[in-house]
C-alpha cells in the first residue's frame, strides 16, 4: 500500500527522528517534509533518512496565519503526484504510534474512508464561522500573549471591533455551511484529487482564508463538505475520528505535552499517531509502543 507521510515541522525532533526512521524503512511509504523557511534545511538533509522528499517552496509559518495552509497546500501538491493509496498530515511533534503493517491493516478495515474529525460531542465547539469573517490584526497571532494582550482580544471580539473579511464577505454564498475540526488528518486518493482539483480551479477559496484566524482547522474540513466527500470514518467509541492521541484535557499545556507515562493509554487507544511527545521519549519506549502485546 503506498502511503504518503506529510510533515510540517521547523526543528530536529526526536518524535519526528523516530517516526520518520521507522516509517522511510518501508519502501512502500513515501515521506515529504516542509521545513518552516525560517530554519536552515541542511540539518534535516544530513540527520534523517536519505529517502526524505524535502518542499523546495517553503512558507515562513506564522502560528495561527494563512501560512500553515500554504504550506499544507504545497504538501498536497507534491503528495498527488505519486497517486498514493493514503496521506497523512502531520507535524514534527507527532509520533508514530501503530506499526506499519497494522496501519495498513486499519486502513483496510474502514475501508480507506477519510480519517478527518470534525468537532462534535467528544470537544468543545468553536464557531467556524468567527474563525474565517475577521481580518484579523497582529496581535492575535501571539502564542504566548500577555494578559493585556488577550484582554485586549477579548473585547475586540465580544463588541464586535473587528474589520471584517472583505474576501469572506464577496465568496461567503459559494459556501453552504463552514465546518472546524482538528487540523491533522488522512485522506484517500480519491479526496485528495478531488482537493488539488478544486483549489486549482478556485483561487477565491483560499482567499477567503487569508486573514483568518487557525483557519487551517476550517479550510479542509468545510472544502470536504463542499466538495460532497462522504467517505468520512466516523466512530463516537474512538478518541477522534482523525485516530490521532492527544490529550486537551489535563494540561498544563493544551494539548498537553505527551511522554513515556502516556505509552500505555495510547497503546490501547487504537490511534495510529500521538501528539505532541516531548523529546523526552527514546528508541526504547517507541519499539514498547509499536509492540503488539
Amino acid at each position: 500500500m503506498k502511503k504518503i507521510f506529510c510533515i510540517t515541522c521547523h526543528k530536529i525532533s526526536v518524535p519526528l527522528k523516530l517516526t520518520t526512521d521507522y516509517l522511510s524503512s518501508f519502501p512502500e511509504n513515501i515521506i515529504i517534509i516542509h521545513v518552516d523557511k525560517k530554519t536552515n534545511i541542511d540539518p534535516f538533509r544530513r540527520n534523517l533518512s536519505p529517502g526524505i522528499i524535502y518542499l523546495n517552496d517553503r512558507v515562513d509559518i506564522t502560528w495561527g496565519t494563512v501560512s500553515q495552509i500554504k504550506a499544507f497546500i504545497n504538501l498536497l501538491k507534491e503528495a498527488v503526484n505519486f497517486n498514493p493509496d493514503y496521506i497523512f498530515m502531520l507535524s514534527g511533534d507527532d509520533l508514530l504510534c501503530m506499526t506499519n503493517k497494522n496501519i495498513n491493516a486499519t486502513l483496510r478495515n474502514i475501508d480507506y474512508k477519510n480519517l478527518i474529525h470534525y468537532q462534535d460531542d467528544r470537544n468543545p465547539w468553536i464557531d467556524p464561522v468567527i474563525r474565517v469573517k475577521y481580518k484579523y490584526p497582529d496581535y492575535f497571532y501571539a502564542r504566548n500573549a500577555s494578559v493585556f494582550c488577550r484582554a485586549k482580544k477579548k473585547l475586540m471580539l465580544k463588541f464586535n471591533l473587528l474589520n471584517t473579511n472583505d474576501a469572506f464577505f464577496k465568496y461567503r454564498h459559494l459556501i453552504h455551511s463552514f465546518y472546524k475540526g482538528t487540523n491533522w488528518f488522512g485522506i484517500n486518493n480519491k479526496t485528495l484529487e478531488k482537493i488539488i482539483r478544486f483549489l486549482n480551479d478556485n483561487h477565491w477559496y483560499y482567499d477567503m482564508y487569508r486573514h483568518s484566524l487557525c483557519g487551517d482547522e476550517v479550510f479542509f474540513h468545510t472544502l470536504l463538505k463542499h466538495l460532497n466527500v462522504t467517505d468520512i470514518y466516523h466512530n463516537t467509541t474512538m478518541i477522534n475520528d482523525a485516530l490521532r492521541y492527544i490529550d486537551w484535557a489535563t494540561g498544563p499545556e493544551y494539548p498537553r505535552m505527551l511522554n513515556e507515562k502516556d505509552i500505555e493509554q495510547i497503546k490501547k487507544s487504537g490511534c495510529i499517531f500521538a501528539r505532541k511527545f516531548s523529546d523526552d521519549i527514546n528508541q526504547e519506549h517507541f519499539s514498547y509502543l509499536l509492540s503488539v502485546d
